[in-house]
């Protein structure tokens, strides 16, 4: 096995495996969770990037110096920054309208249709058929249908669980809300802080890959391809931006998708509202 990257948020402990798949090998020490992935996934502040994925071991152990799994000890490498530094956002209005702007005419085709996207697609209804479905449609549109910011952490708490996914859609949206309070603060807006406090605050639940990627999102790290697409989104690198806008889009069934449309539906809903501006 060999070692890639090390997240720059990794506990040292001994911990129990949580749940595996094909890319990924997720272990918990209490509220932490370490996923040992492949290179296609990427880091994290809470990845351990290897080459190819090693076989499943129900426990790791990590110290300052090392990871050992199935009995074998692996030197631990320089941890990568998951911090995106303030001089990528964008600062200038006009010019982050237009960027959001691309951000929404080009992905519109790109979202998963069983994603949260028709907060931003109406048309994306149509992909949602059984009785289940359509009572989501319902219920999330309720909830978003006029954007403010003083609904957000009650957004949040009403979409707390809900949807589909390991990671269920409501908590990928509450990432992106986050995701986004964060860049607005970094782009020179301001009073955000107590505001996402209680977002976070009411976004968590049980599911603990959940509450890990809200976390992070809450204290502004940030996993690879978010963090590439937000560096090319500050040059105007459309070819780029095109590419890990694919990426997370690609993610998971529909988190990808449901973290961008959080995202965007903040972004939006802030810099188009005339009372914040």
């Amino acid at each position: 096995m060999e070692l890639l990257s090390f997240g720059d948020r990794i506990n040292e402990g001994n911990y129990i495996l949580h749940s595996s798949f094909d890319k990924v090998h997720n272990y918990y020490l209490r509220q932490d969770l370490v996923s040992i992935v492949n290179h296609k996934i990427g880091d994290g502040p809470n990845n351990i990037v290897v080459k190819l994925l090693p076989k499943k071991s129900l426990f790791i152990h990590i110290s300052s110096n090392f990871l050992e799994i199935n009995s074998i000890k692996f030197p631990r490498i320089l941890s990568k920054s998951t911090i995106i530094e303030k001089k990528y956002f964008i600062t200038n209005f006009s010019v982050l309208q237009e960027r959001i702007n691309w951000l929404i005419s080009t992905s519109k085709l790109q979202f998963s249709t069983k994603s949260l996207a028709f907060v931003i697609f109406p048309e994306n209804k149509s992909h949602f058929i059984s009785t289940f479905e359509k009572n989501l449609c319902k219920y999330v549109s309720r909830l978003t249908n006029k954007f403010s910011l003083n609904k957000l952490p009650e957004i949040a708490k009403k979409m707390r669980g809900i949807g589909f996914g390991l990671t269920p859609s409501g908590d990928d949206f509450n990432t992106g809300v986050l995701y986004a309070l964060n860049y607005l603060e970094n782009a020179g807006f301001s009073g955000f802080p107590d505001l996402k406090s209680e977002c976070y605050k009411n976004s968590l639940g049980k599911n603990l890959i959940s509450n890990t990627f809200l976390k992070f999102a809450y204290k502004d790290h940030y996993y690879e391809d978010f963090r590439n697409f937000i560096i090319a989104m500050n040059s105007d690198d459309k070819v780029m931006m095109n590419v890990y806008l694919k990426k997370i889009l690609g993610a998971g069934h529909t988190s990808g998708s449901d973290m961008l449309t959080g995202f965007i539906y903040t972004m939006k809903g802030v810099l188009y509202d005339k009372k914040l501006n």
